[in-house]
């Protein structure tokens, strides 16, 4: 018996039982350590695969990059798209994807880098002068007249079982495991030719 304000409150027989019994079933128990584990593993193959997935975005950012510093003919709008077809070969792309290739030269009497050139797959803008000023941090210092190129990456990966888009809401608070969807794995790199400056034409 319990009381409370001085009232007795009778407790049924097996509401007793049940919390004096210690008793376990190792089925039951099975069943719910399995799921836990089930979940964790998702879980984990999801990031996973996201880190497989942005590992394979860098190699091949880098590996266009390599061919473009090693380039010796002219290259123009068709070279870049084929370069799109390299990276989307390498990288198993299954979503929307676009690469830019941006060439470059440091103008001292300026204090700018002044574009020489840029294409971009996808309908994606292309750099000109004014607006590479935004990305002038992340490109490195440069002598007088010296050119790089700067190979840009771009792809939409979405993860494995979409854990990420479903949420469980508890007490007013909203909690998601996992990654979402629509997940954008970008490169920025820079690269000065290996040989002769690279020269660019519309009709390549």
């Amino acid at each position: 018996m319990k009381y409370l304000c001085n009232i007795r409150i009778p407790q049924p027989a097996f509401a007793l039982r049940f919390k004096r019994d210690e008793l376990g079933s190792m089925a039951v128990e099975g069943v719910l350590a399995v799921l836990l584990m089930m979940g964790w593993l998702i879980t984990a193959l999801q990031f996973f695969d996201g880190y497989r997935v942005k590992t394979l975005n860098t190699k091949a950012a880098y590996t266009i990059s390599d061919l473009l510093s090693r380039e010796k003919s002219t290259i123009g709008p068709t070279y870049v798209e084929e370069m799109k077809k390299v990276f989307d070969f390498v990288t198993d792309a299954r979503g929307d994807s676009w690469i830019r290739v941006t060439g470059i030269e440091w103008v001292a009497a300026q204090n700018q880098f002044e574009v020489q050139f840029s294409y971009a797959t996808g309908g994606l803008q292309a750099y000109t002068t004014a607006a590479l000023q935004s990305e002038a941090t992340r490109i490195p210092a440069m002598p007088e007249g010296d050119m790089a190129v700067i190979v840009e990456t771009s792809m939409n990966f979405d993860p494995l079982f979409g854990l990420g888009d479903k949420a469980l809401t508890l007490g007013g608070e909203t909690t998601t495991i996992g990654l979402g969807s629509n997940i954008w794995m970008s490169n920025f790199v820079v690269t000065r030719p290996r040989g002769p400056r690279i020269v660019w034409s519309d009709s390549y």
